[in-house]
């Protein structure tokens, strides 16, 4: 298994066993390119060996590349949250194609461009909800990879508000970009299961209050995975908005290995120190795919404005120095490898 961070963007490519291959959600390398197609290409994966391709949630630091991996890997089923399935995305998505300028920054052209793919191979876009098995192998080692979220209160949640940032006539009289959301309740989590091996790729679920919701409505769902994962990537880039104590008590092992992206593109990178000396004090066993303190450029919130409502890209030097960790273990057990690159470390 593989983790990709470069400071804006995060990637997770699992082997599942039996040369087939899982990618959750995409971002950019140093060359521009999806760091988990040059990371297969570089082992000598077949692309008809990818088998499934998630897309958390919907952020652009989780769907960088993503159309190019869906082209690429044309074996693949491909899901995305059950909060994206609404009709007035679809329709944003077309009318991308008459008003370029549309939503640029926002992901939808990546979503075009997914969609396309499907298309051109007759393919379904499918979508991930609580409790959904995403892939299942039966034959040894056996492989079931299970979405854990959203809760249908969340996908409620996450269709209304697509629904609010989508009005198409009120981005026609004065935005050219889709707002990004202020909360996330319809990311996918995922559980894997392969041999002795679990995993819990957190993406960026939430805490809520409502107990129906977020990451409650995980720990309390009827269908909850047995056993206990000894890898976690870690929720929400560490914040305290994605760290909920039972997941650590009730879902993890103890010291579980664990890996880090950080979000260093806001006015405040994450983690923060307080949320390092959490983590740390929960296992000695997290990496970081880069560290919070490298240095990056500053921009007056002013021109992020203009930039964001021109629907322009910005390729920002953050985004440069990639770090990749890669954590190995026997899917019949035994103890837990890990290889840190480029900017990665321990966290400490």
């Amino acid at each position: 298994m593989a983790l990709f961070g470069p400071g804006k963007g995060e990637c997770v490519v699992v082997h599942l066993g039996s040369n087939e291959w899982m990618v959750v959600d995409s971002c950019l390398g140093d060359d521009r390119n999806p760091a988990a197609s040059t990371y297969l290409t570089s082992l000598g994966v077949a692309p008809e060996s990818v088998r499934l391709i998630v897309a958390s949630h919907w952020h652009d630091d989780h769907v960088g590349g993503l159309g190019k991996l869906v082209e690429q890997y044309a074996e693949a089923e491909v899901f995305c949250s059950a909060a994206l399935e609404a009709d007035e995305l679809f329709h944003l998505v077309a009318a991308a194609d008459q008003r370029p300028m549309v939503a640029t920054t926002s992901g939808v052209h990546e979503f075009r461009r997914v969609l396309d793919a499907l298309d051109d191979r007759d393919g379904t876009l499918r979508f991930g909800i609580a409790d959904r098995i995403l892939y299942r192998r039966t034959a040894a080692p056996g492989c079931e990879v299970q979405a854990l979220s959203p809760s249908d209160a969340s996908k409620r949640e996450g269709l209304e508000h697509l629904s609010t940032l989508l009005d198409l006539q009120t981005m026609a009289d004065e935005r050219r970009t889709v707002p990004r959301p202020l909360r996330n309740p319809g990311a996918v989590v995922v559980w894997v299961h392969v041999g002795d091996v679990r995993l819990l790729l957190a993406a960026d679920l939430e805490v809520d209050a409502d107990p129906r919701k977020g990451w409650l409505a995980v720990l309390d769902a009827a269908a909850a995975p047995k056993g206990r994962a000894g890898f976690v990537k870690v929720a929400h880039h560490g914040s305290e908005n994605g760290h909920e104590d039972r997941v650590w008590q009730e879902m993890l092992e103890e010291e579980v290995y664990a890996g880090l992206t950080p979000y260093l593109s806001g006015r405040t990178p994450i983690p923060r120190p307080t949320d390092v000396q959490r983590i740390v004090a929960l296992t000695p066993n997290c990496w970081m795919t880069r560290s919070p303190g490298t240095p990056k450029v500053k921009r007056d919130w002013r021109i992020e404005r203009m930039v964001d409502e021109a629907a322009l890209w910005l390729r920002a030097s953050e985004v440069g120095n990639a770090g990749a960790l890669r954590y190995r273990r026997r899917v019949t057990g035994g103890s837990w490898r890990v290889h840190a690159s480029g900017s990665a470390r321990r966290l400490t």
